[in-house]
């Protein structure tokens, strides 16, 4: 029943009723006007984190091959989980031929790159585990490639300064 405001009462078939809450309800939404959240957010970068996401997921499926291909450019963009990620996938060779001083450069971009403590503890602690089984050579070899890699980062990760980090013996 609808009540106006003249005090009279008319009672509508659900058909007319059905069809004024749309008219209402149009009416309603035109009169709103769009909300714009303060915040930019990028859909590039949106996109990427979710790609990101799939790629773990197909990881722990055991799906390397294609987890690699949805990490790298998460990684390449100085996101230090995904650079400690690839370090994994060298150091137990999944998706990729075994090589530890591949991992050792994943792990120490994720050591340089890490953004808050809990990511440059377990990116620390990964690398120093990889450390183990490598020479002087091969460690001498990851920082250089480690160091190739950050010449040709374009600065856009999520910590663009990144930490310095040498290892000493």
């Amino acid at each position: 029943m609808i009540h106006f405001s003249a005090g009279f009462r008319y009672k509508l078939s659900p058909v007319i009723q059905t069809i004024a809450s749309i008219v209402a309800a149009v009416s309603l939404l035109s009169s709103c006007t769009r909300f714009e959240p303060d915040v930019h957010v990028d859909p590039a970068q949106t996109r990427m984190e979710a790609r990101a996401m799939l790629g773990i997921d197909m990881y722990a499926r055991g799906e390397f091959l294609e987890a690699l291909d949805a990490i790298r450019p998460w990684a390449e963009q100085g996101n230090s989980s995904g650079m400690v990620l690839i370090a994994g996938m060298y150091y137990q060779g999944r998706g990729v031929v075994k090589d530890n001083v591949n991992a050792y450069m994943w792990a120490e971009l994720g050591v340089i790159y890490s953004k808050n403590d809990e990511e440059y503890t377990k990116a620390i602690n990964f690398r120093d585990k990889i450390i183990l089984h490598l020479t002087r050579e091969e460690i001498d070899e990851g920082q250089r490639r480690t160091k190739n890699w950050q010449s040709g980062f374009g600065g856009n990760g999520d910590n663009q300064e990144g930490r310095q980090v040498d290892v000493d013996f």
